[in-house]
């Protein structure tokens, strides 16, 4: 192999010598090698100095890093390449090859320790969709440092200057004793010895820890890989939903998804109803059912609540969100449709032919009020809110006193501003939304705080967080009342997705469709109500039906194009909640009577649980119900690619009979189950 030709104004030898940036890029990779096997470790359960379980251990180590391994060594190989490729055509710029090629290193070798961080916090890799639903950085500081030192801040920067700097003074060691063949014969044997051991961890992986919910499966992979297969995804548009695009199901997409039906008039439901004059819709921002006791959770932390909704209150025990995320809830509650089966958010580019809440409500005489604790901005959601004829926007940039975090300031701030605007609309007829941010990470709760027996510290604050939630709302549903208000006003307490604290091996909401994540509380609050029966709805039903239960309420028509329908009519226990998210993954479900199922589309694995049996998801019944998997696959399949046409129609301006699915999908499905 012939050396290339450098020009003889290089002075330096690691220039003119390629035995020296080759030796320093495998060193390089080298370093990148250590540190992410080093990260692992510190991510892998000790399991003891015993000599079995120490070799367990490594054995372990071993498969979880055997893709940062491969990352490393693809990456000294590409390096090389490219040096060779600019030695050989553009030598003078080889100086600059090689400062990118070390940055590039450096870089890799930072965000192989911040991975790190991030995986202990949220147990799952970071990618580029992440990113992109985490939207605004100054939001998110307040989630973030809590988890950083000055400690773990300098080691992230140490490790990659550290390295670099090393790389460089051993490699021209190592270039006056070995030739740069010898650095090819390193890297070479070490791929080759790479490549089987790698295979037998992957077939580890699949036997053992065969699933993403398992959280050995997701440490499994490389965070590069996969942050760089994620951008690679975004950059060429790519549809997490695509292997359910089957053409030939869509001919059956006519038979199963029908308009919804006209519904009956609220008095002919309920005797003497009068419409409510007023709306409070108190959205409470990442509050799983969960973990309220009156939406059939065990933790008592709303009392004051829970005695309202038993003197004058409806229940819906499992009630789902659309989509376990704010902006993909806004979108569900403002136009009674389901969000985009992708990362994108239609509150960024409402499809124009989807009514909207607000503007309905804005056309029929009514004053329209979104208040939020938080920032509108966040997502650009104060655009869309203002185009969906929301009449006054309140949030933490214009709410007085101090902010409690980066994510806004105090929902009593946000309460008063509320009652505010409340009492100077008391003849007109008002919508309003009081969305909450204090049950929000960090969790702001009060210093007087309750005992809740968790050992989870996090758990404990957000457990006082909606227990001071619960006194707020008392406060302010006594204002209400003070302002005469409230003997006209319906009173919808709900939240826009819930909260994982380890559950299923996954914290925070977005990573999956688990309970935790996504049943969430609604309570109906109006004296109209209190000839409601049930008292307690055990029904499953769905986020996108809340919506059309207000218009229907109020006594105004629903739109056409809505995908919900009131939860007021009877006899809808056989509509399954259908639901999504796309997080690190694509994944489906639904809610359809006892059944709960998820389908992870990009792995092709499925999860079914019975919950009357199992309400914490604890038994996967996938295997020993595949007619009923394939079922639910199919309906799932179907649901996408007519909201997928439903989505690319309505944003032409035409609006569709919605794909939901009704009775034609029940009829047929039932009699394949029976």
């Amino acid at each position: 192999m012939n050396s290339p030709v450098f020009p003889q104004s290089c002075s330096f030898r690691s220039r003119q010598n390629p035995a020296v940036w080759m030796w320093e890029g495998a060193l390089l990779g080298t370093a990148l090698a250590g540190v992410g096997l080093a990260v692992k470790a510190t991510l892998l359960p000790w399991q003891g100095l015993q000599p079995g379980t120490l070799l367990r251990w490594l054995g372990r180590l071993f498969v979880v890093a055997a893709d940062d391994l491969g990352f490393a060594l693809l990456m000294i190989l590409v390096g090389w390449a490219m040096l060779w490729t600019v030695a050989q055509t553009f030598p003078r710029l080889l100086p600059v090859a090689m400062a990118a090629l070390r940055a590039a290193f450096a870089l890799a070798l930072l965000y192989a320790v911040v991975s790190g961080a991030l995986f202990r916090v949220t147990l799952q890799p970071f990618n580029i969709r992440v990113l992109f639903l985490v939207g605004r950085w100054d939001l998110l500081w307040s989630s973030v440092e809590p988890y950083l030192s000055w400690g773990q801040v300098g080691l992230a920067l140490a490790v990659p200057v550290g390295a670099v700097w090393a790389s460089q003074a051993a490699a021209k060691r190592l270039a006056q004793a070995w030739s740069f063949q010898a650095a090819l014969g390193v890297v070479m044997g070490a791929w080759a010895l790479w490549i089987p051991l790698d295979q037998a961890a992957a077939q580890y992986v699949q036997h053992r820890w065969p699933t993403p919910r398992i959280w050995e499966n997701r440490l499994a992979r490389s965070p590069h890989w996969v942050l760089l297969r994620s951008c690679w995804d975004r950059w060429r548009g790519h549809d997490p939903f695509a292997p359910l695009n089957n053409p030939s199901q869509q001919r059956e997409d006519a038979e199963l998804f029908q308009p919804p039906e006209t519904l009956p008039p609220v008095a002919r439901l309920l005797p003497g109803y009068r419409p409510p004059r007023h709306v409070v819709v108190v959205w409470m921002e990442s509050v799983g059912a969960e973990y309220v006791s009156w939406a059939g959770g065990k933790w008592k932390t709303m009392p004051l609540v829970a005695q309202r909704i038993r003197r004058q209150g409806v229940v819906f025990r499992n009630f789902y969100v659309t989509a376990p995320y704010s902006c993909k809830s806004l979108w569900t509650l403002c136009s009674g449709t389901y969000p985009r089966p992708d990362w994108h958010l239609l509150v960024q580019n409402p499809p124009a032919g989807v009514s909207l809440l607000p503007q309905l409500l804005r056309r029929q005489g009514w004053q329209v009020c979104f208040a939020h604790s938080g920032y509108w901005s966040w997502r650009e959601r104060d655009r869309f809110l203002r185009r969906a004829g929301v009449g006054q926007l309140l949030d933490a940039s214009c709410l007085p006193g101090p902010r409690i975090n980066s994510w806004g300031t105090s929902d009593r701030a946000m309460f008063e501003a509320l009652l505010q605007w409340l009492a100077r609309h008391t003849s007109q007829r008002t919508f309003a939304l009081a969305y909450t941010i204090q049950t929000h990470h960090p969790y702001a709760s009060p210093r007087q705080q309750v005992r809740f027996p968790v050992q989870d510290e996090e758990l404990q604050q957000y457990l006082n967080a909606i227990r001071a939630t619960d006194e707020l709302l008392e406060w302010f549903l006594v204002r209400l009342e003070e302002l005469g208000l409230l003997e006209e006003t319906l009173v919808v307490i709900s939240s826009d997705h819930g909260e994982s604290f380890g559950q299923h091996d996954q914290r925070e909401h977005h990573f999956a469709l688990y309970e935790p994540n996504v049943r969430i509380p609604l309570a109906l609050l109006y004296p109209g109500l209190k000839h409601f029966r049930p008292r307690v709805v055990r029904q499953v039903r769905s986020q996108v039906d809340l919506a059309p239960t207000i218009l229907h309420l109020l006594g105004l028509e629903v739109p056409s194009g809505w995908q919900g329908t009131s939860l007021l009519v009877p006899d809808l226990q056989n509509r399954p909640a259908l639901m999504l998210t796309v997080s690190n993954y694509a994944v489906l479900g639904l809610r359809w009577g006892r059944w709960k199922y998820h389908y992870w589309v990009e792995q092709g694995q499925e999860e079914l649980y019975d919950l009357d049996a199992d309400p914490w998801e604890e038994h996967d019944l996938a295997a020993h119900h595949a007619q009923l998997c394939r079922q639910f696959r199919r309906w799932l399949g179907h649901w996408v690619l007519a909201h997928q046409r439903f989505l690319r129609q309505a944003s032409s301006g035409v609006t569709l009979s919605p794909p939901v699915v009704r009775q034609a999908l029940v009829g047929k499905g039932a009699k394949v189950l029976k």
